[in-house]
């Protein structure tokens, strides 16, 4: 009886490697892109972009987070400020729960433009300081003099520890 043989059809950017198992002949065929050769970028886009998934996925799984008499409830985007719910835009609520959830810790405007809006984002870095002053407006008792998230000129942003 005769074996057929299957030839795949492979172009320049694709790999082909054969695995001979127990000398049986090829049992294995592993056909796949050279992409770690011409996406390089590529590649280690994919990486941080799982990273970031990762890290959001861990940050946000705390149901509840009490701090500076902020209640920030995870599950239901719900953000409780002296007992009253407040409404935040989605962008305004992973701001306040990143800076919430690391007390003390310092964020630069480019660590929250890629942990909050993503690397794909080419806008400007000032757009945190917008939604920074949106957030205070709705926290802070005098947003002008804010004491819940503190500016730390030239470096970025952190959540008071008090």
């Amino acid at each position: 009886m005769i074996q057929p043989m299957i030839e795949p059809v492979i172009d320049d950017d694709m790999e082909l490697e054969y695995e001979d198992l127990d000398g049986l002949g090829v049992i294995k065929v592993n056909l796949a892109k050279k992409m770690h050769e011409k996406h390089p970028a590529r590649i280690k886009s994919n990486v941080r972009r799982s990273k970031k998934l990762f890290e959001n996925t861990r940050s946000l799984s705390k149901k509840y987070i009490n701090h500076l008499g902020i209640t920030i409830d995870t599950d239901k985007r719900q953000v409780l400020y002296d007992d009253n719910e407040i409404l935040f835009r989605p962008k305004e609520f992973e701001l306040l729960h990143k800076l919430m959830s690391n007390p003390g810790k310092v964020f630069t405007r480019e660590q929250l433009v890629q942990d909050i809006w993503g690397f794909e984002y080419f806008g400007d870095t000032r757009t945190v300081d917008v939604h920074i002053r949106w957030i205070r407006e709705k926290i802070e008792e005098n947003s002008q003099k804010p004491t819940k998230i503190i500016t730390l000129r030239g470096v970025g942003y952190k959540s008071n520890v008090e």
